[in-house]
């Protein structure tokens, strides 16, 4: 739902990726187990990159005026995830 509503913010910029939500999730898949970046950065304290993951792609969707339920909430969790694990 997050790539779905994040292909409606660049398809309302008239810009048109041209890998599929498949073939990234297959992408994925082919890694295989292990610890992202993001749970890195937590992990060891750091800063989260929710600026360049999140915010922006819902800045766009704001000038664009596309829905983003899924992702507004998810940047919501993730920053409070943040905020706590920086206190």
């Amino acid at each position: 739902t997050m790539m779905e509503e994040t292909l409606a913010v660049a398809a309302a910029l008239d810009c048109h990726p041209d890998i599929t939500i498949e073939r990234r999730l297959a992408g994925a898949e082919k890694v295989g187990d292990h610890r992202t970046s993001t749970l890195q950065d937590l992990e060891a304290g750091k800063p989260l990159e929710l600026d360049v993951l999140l915010t922006a792609v819902l800045e766009l969707a704001t000038l664009t005026h596309t829905p983003t339920p899924t992702l507004t909430t998810i940047h919501a969790l993730s920053d409070l995830l943040a905020h706590q694990a920086a206190a």
